[in-house]
């Protein structure tokens, strides 16, 4: 089967959400608990804006052949409308921001330059934010089994974060997984990070 877990003692995760809502820091997050993650910046994401926003671990966002075979481990999801073609095997974690921490976070982005070569003004952004975010919110009301991670609580408590994350991962089909939690939360350093209210 080409989308055949390469490492079955390691639970696979997509981590669904939307842009500047700190799904990069999640990612580095899980990797550090012991998940294995495809390091792989988006298209829209040069080095050169990696260096201006300050986050050298880039975005770990797959493409939308995430799960043709090619990668196999714990991704990273932030269209909505790919929701559906996550196979049944993921564990699915959400992590969502207000409206009001993505579009500060967008303004600061704008402030770097970044936003040269993505041609949506602020205004803009805002209309897509919140479009994006209701699709999300709809979905994550639709799947109340999966966990579900607040940014704004991420970054204030960040153990109280892991020992979620661990919990939601262990289960019988992953017997000899253990979330290392201690990492994780020392993973969430927000100093690397611009998208702050």
């Amino acid at each position: 089967m080409a989308n055949e877990n390469p490492n079955p003692n390691i639970p696979r995760v997509c981590l669904c959400s939307q842009g500047r809502s700190g799904s990069s820091m999640m990612m580095r997050v899980l990797r550090a608990g012991g998940l294995i993650v495809d390091v792989q910046s988006d298209d829209f994401t040069s080095q050169k804006d990696l260096e201006l926003l300050r986050n050298p671990y880039g975005t770990f966002e797959s493409s939308a052949t995430v799960f043709s075979g090619v990668f196999a481990n714990s991704v990273k999801m932030l269209r909505p409308e790919l929701f559906t073609t996550i196979p049944k095997d993921y564990m699915i974690i959400f992590i969502t921001r207000d409206i009001k921490g993505i579009t500060a976070s967008w303004n600061q982005v704008i402030g770097t330059g970044i936003s040269q070569g993505r041609n949506m003004a602020t205004i803009d952004y805002v209309a897509h934010a919140i479009d994006r975010k209701s699709k999300w919110d709809s979905i994550i009301a639709s799947n109340p089994n999966f966990l579900h991670l607040d940014y704004d609580t991420v970054c204030s408590n960040p153990q109280a974060m892991a020992q979620s994350v661990a919990t939601y991962l262990q289960t019988p089909q992953f017997p000899k997984f253990t979330f290392n939690q201690v990492a994780a939360a020392l993973a969430v350093d927000t100093s690397l990070y611009i998208n702050r209210k």
